[in-house]
């Protein structure tokens, strides 16, 4: 690639461009993840974290598709010799892929319309002239191409005239450019009800049956609405901007004041705008709001999922998963501290069956028969009855009782995940254990799920899936990576996400465990099937091994660096297995003593892999997440009817878009607090005020039952 776009990478996220190379070469030279890349080779990136290295990535390979559509346009326009060096200048000029669509606008071969079939008819020439403004006999050319065939009047040729015109000005960088502009900042959008349709039946699109706003100052979140209103048949949308202005802008760009103009010329400027230009204009407006609405959108579903992925696990309990119902009951396993299924059954607790006492006598000898330690109610249908019931017969007993979101359980339950997991069982069996495992570990039961799936964000099916997909998926990683995984009991789909394994190797992985009764080390791992030294290097120092007779095996510090993490323990005057039994603050304490400098330079390394090294033997697989809490919802609140304007309640907040927070206050509906109802100051980031998990306290400001909908403040908490 280039010298020139190196520079543009590097002014664009403002990254040296020595880093910027490196992380070029190690992706694209020596096949390294930005996992590896931001963990293990700082020394070379100056320390880029994984979100930069990301950032490289994705401007190299939209460089890389821009170089290889430029080769294609300048292959095209030769063809046609047409091309200059100036324009080959140009071309090579532009980094943006819109800009340089723009500038081969004039050379792109024109697809069958009214001009292509006008100029089949000879009359390109006369057309160029009145364009251009020749000074010529207008009429008596014109005359000249009536027959008694296609042409067989004056109106005619003229007509014909006027497509061929209307064609260029259409295709006119220069004018496609300025338009692009000054639609983008005056053009509105108006939204109205699609004729047949009721305000009844497309209430839920009301706040959109008459809308006008100008484009600049919509949200992304209302267009993606406006745009799936629409699609489903409800809302129409159109844009308008003033048509004069836009014409005397044409006009100023294509007529020469100077010369004598054509009425001809005129008519073509007029019939372009209405028939071409504006459909086209609007068209780049639609593309536009959607692009930029689809970032912002994943962008949120890239915060949300990342607060969900890191909420806090309820480790090394045993754990009862209920997945609630009224009719069917409710489904209830028991999984032990390492998330085992042990049993299940089947209770009739509330409605319409109420089998209380049997429902108490099978909890309790579940209870005291595997020691349960907290309990995990999804929050589905009969969640709160459920609840209820649960913690009247629990008494004294110190156990933890927790809604958990179960969004994408049934999904799981359905998968071939599940079906590997636990063939003999039930869908609603498997659901019930997911509940339960998301309780004790949300990241490594989540990623069995897709991730737009677990209902965080909004408009997941609008927005672009390829990005999404791959958006969300570098979340996982990322996260997956930065906590480590522990390879003798994570699941394929956790290993997956591991740095530099495929899903088949993930499976590999189980299959080498469950024949070998699991690694005793990481040296190990390179005897599974397809994984070289290749694939070793990228993925050992994120694969945990726990018991393994090296210490080392089961922290973050990469095999290649073991020789240094038992130079820096010599350092110490420990051995590795007397350094590892000593308590936390006392390796501190050794280490303080270390002339870092000066190991440096004795050593040939550098200060990044030295830090990282020194903070893992202090803190071996210190893990990101927090301690676990859960919210208190009010047992007398089981519908959206038992709240009254008022209420201070506890809930979760359960999703973040841009005009506000949804939470969770034990209901099948959740309540928004709108983003001016969450402070008393102006927000412009919510994320740096919430996250997904957190438990708040909110104020009932409105409630409006027919929609299912409830308003929340949380800056009217007192």
């Amino acid at each position: 690639m280039n010298n020139i776009y190196f520079l543009k990478i590097s002014k664009d996220l403002s990254i040296e461009i020595n880093r910027v190379k490196e992380v070029y070469k190690l992706i694209f030279e020596e096949d390294a993840t930005v996992p590896f890349i931001a963990r293990y080779r700082k020394e070379r990136t100056g320390g880029l974290n994984d979100l930069e290295v990301k950032a490289i990535w994705d401007k190299i390979n939209y460089f890389k598709e821009l170089i290889s559509r430029k080769i294609t346009i300048l292959d095209t326009i030769k063809s046609q010799n047409k091309l200059t060096n100036d324009l080959e200048n140009q071309v090579n000029n532009i980094f943006d892929k819109s800009e340089l669509e723009d500038l081969y606008l004039p050379y792109k071969p024109k697809k069958k319309n009214k001009a292509t079939i006008a100029r089949k008819l000879g009359l390109e020439e006369i057309s160029n002239k009145i364009l251009l403004q020749k000074n010529f006999n207008l009429d008596s050319e014109i005359k000249k191409f009536i027959n008694n065939n296609e042409l067989k009047t004056y109106e005619d040729v003229e007509i014909n005239i006027i497509y061929i015109i209307s064609d260029e000005i259409s295709s006119n960088t220069k004018i496609i450019s300025s338009l692009k502009n000054y639609y983008l900042l005056n053009a509105f959008i108006e939204t109205k009800l699609k004729r047949g349709k009721s305000e009844e039946e497309a209430s839920k699109y009301k706040d959109y049956f008459s809308l006008k706003e100008l484009v600049k100052r919509v949200p992304s979140h209302r267009f993606l609405a406006i745009n799936r209103a629409d699609s489903e048949g409800y809302i129409s949308f159109k844009f308008t901007i003033d048509d004069d202005i836009v014409k005397n802008k044409i006009k100023k760009i294509i007529i020469d004041p100077n010369k004598r103009t054509s009425n001809i010329l005129k008519k073509a400027i007029d019939y372009c705008f209405k028939e071409q230009l504006h459909n086209q204009l609007s068209s780049f407006l639609k593309k536009y709001l959607k692009e930029k609405s689809d970032i912002e959108a994943i962008e949120i579903f890239k915060n949300n999922l990342s607060d969900i992925l890191l909420a806090p696990p309820l480790l090394n309990k045993t754990i009862m998963g209920i997945d609630p119902g009224f009719r069917t009951g409710a489904k209830v396993v028991v999984i032990d501290k390492q998330g085992n299924f042990k049993e299940y059954k089947n209770i009739f607790a509330v409605e319409p069956f109420k089998k209380t006492d049997e429902a108490e006598y099978i909890l309790l000898n579940l209870i005291n028969k595997y020691n349960v330690e907290a309990i995990a109610i999804g929050n589905g249908t009969a969640s709160r009855e459920t609840s209820k019931f649960v913690k009247s017969i629990l008494k004294n007993k110190d156990i933890i009782v927790s809604i958990v979101n179960e969004a994408g359980a049934s999904i799981y339950s359905a998968s071939e995940t599940a079906r590997k997991e636990f063939p003999d069982l039930d869908v609603t069996v498997r659901g019930a254990i997911s509940i339960a495992r998301r309780l004790a570990d949300p990241l490594s039961e989540l990623v069995k799920i897709e991730s737009k799936s677990i209902g965080i964000g909004q408009y997941q099916h609008d927005v672009n899936q390829k990005l999404l997909n791959e958006s969300l998926n570098f979340v996982v990683s990322s996260i997956v990576n930065k906590i480590g995984v522990n390879i003798n009991n994570a699941s394929s789909n956790l290993l997956s996400f591991a740095s530099g394994l495929s899903i088949k190797n993930a499976e590999n992985i189980i299959k080498y465990r469950d024949e070998n009764k699991n690694f005793t080390s990481r040296e190990e791992i390179k005897k599974v099937k397809g994984i070289g030294n290749k694939i070793y290097l990228q993925t050992a120092g994120f694969l945990m091994v726990e018991n393994s007779k090296n210490p080392l095996d089961s922290t973050r510090v990469h095999p290649e660096s073991y020789e240094l993490a038992i130079k820096i323990i010599k350092e110490t005057k420990q051995n590795l297995d007397t350094f590892f039994n000593l308590k936390q603050n006392e390796k501190k304490d050794l280490l303080k003593t270390l002339n870092i400098d000066e190991f440096i330079i004795k050593n040939s390394t550098d200060k990044y892999t030295i830090a990282d090294i020194i903070d893992e033997l202090i803190a071996p697989l210190r893990d990101p997440r927090e301690s676990f809490q859960y919210a208190k919802f009010d047992d007398n609140i089981k519908n959206i009817e038992d709240l009254s304007e008022g209420m201070i309640l506890e809930g979760v907040v359960n999703n973040l878009t841009k005009f506000g927070a949804f939470i969770d206050i034990g209901l099948h509906e959740s309540g928004l607090v709108h983003i001016s109802e969450i402070a008393n100051e102006f927000i412009t980031d919510i994320n740096k005020i919430l996250k997904l998990g957190q438990i708040v306290k909110v104020k009932v400001i409105s409630i409006d039952v027919k929609r299912h909908r409830i308003s929340l403040s949380m800056k009217q908490v007192t």
